[in-house]
């Protein structure tokens, strides 16, 4: 996975292209049914969802979407830090308190285990430049193991952004 996102860093590849490579990535390798990366954007001071990988509602819903660059005060808060992921399980924000902007929420699925993803869980990644800037926000859902992400995991996910944001600062 990592190699793949590495192919993409110092090519002559459009920004879209390094995001559709990592998003791909995500979805694909890392084993996410829902993965949007969220690009700053400093002439207008927000994030747009600048890709979105999922089911056809979802990147309907999504795609294009901006929020306030202060929305990541909200996901980013030190509470939900899991070794360098942010990890919102299900019920511990008030998400129309927050009014961050558009969220997508797929139905809710019986599970009785503990370390099953809930449809309410959210897992957020920053992608920051060589400068600790933050380049972009990746949002992972619908794990397709059903399962909240170990430790292991975070840790891999955390170095798949990294290499985005190599991968981005380059394009």
């Amino acid at each position: 996975a990592l190699m793949d996102i590495t192919r993409v860093v110092g090519g002559d590849e459009s920004i879209p292209t390094v995001l559709d490579a990592i998003a791909r990535v995500l979805a694909d390798t890392v084993g996410f049914a829902g993965v949007v990366i969220n690009v700053y954007r400093p002439q207008w001071d927000d994030y747009e969802a600048a890709t979105v990988v999922g089911p056809p509602e979802m990147v309907d819903e999504l795609l294009g979407a901006t929020y306030d660059a202060d929305w990541i005060d909200v996901i980013l808060d030190e509470r939900f830090d899991r070794r360098g992921a942010y990890f919102v399980p299900e019920g511990s924000l008030d998400w129309d308190a927050a009014d961050i902007g558009v969220r997508w929420m797929p139905e809710p699925a019986p599970g009785v285990d503990d370390g099953a993803w809930r449809p309410g869980d959210e897992l957020f990644v920053p992608c920051r430049d060589s400068d600790g800037d933050i380049l972009a926000i990746l949002s992972l859902g619908e794990p397709v193991s059903g399962m909240r992400a170990t430790d292991n995991e975070l840790d891999f996910l955390v170095a798949v952004g990294r290499h985005a944001a190599l991968a981005l600062e380059q394009a």
